[in-house]
C-alpha cells in the first residue's frame, strides 16, 4: 500500500495510508483542490491530494497499480 500525491504524481510517506480517508479528505477544502468545471467531468467539485495505491506485481513480474 502506498500513497500518492495528486498534485505531483509522486508517492509520499507525509500520509499514513491506513488511516487516511480519501471521501473525507475530499471533502475538507484543506486536503482537497476545488476542480474547476473544464477539470470536472465526474462532476465531484473537489479532489482529494492524495491517494492510496496498492502495488500488485502481475504475473512475469510486470507491476499493476490498484486503486483502493
Amino acid at each position: 500500500t502506498r500513497v500518492v500525491d495528486l498534485r505531483t504524481g509522486k508517492f509520499t510517506d507525509d500520509v499514513d495510508p491506513e488511516r487516511y480517508d480519501q471521501r473525507k479528505a475530499a471533502k475538507d477544502p484543506e486536503q482537497s483542490l476545488k476542480l474547476e468545471s473544464d477539470q470536472d467531468k465526474a462532476k465531484i467539485s473537489r479532489r482529494e491530494n492524495y491517494a492510496v495505491i496498492y502495488l500488485v506485481e502481475g504475473e512475469g513480474g510486470e507491476l499493476d497499480i490498484m486503486p483502493r
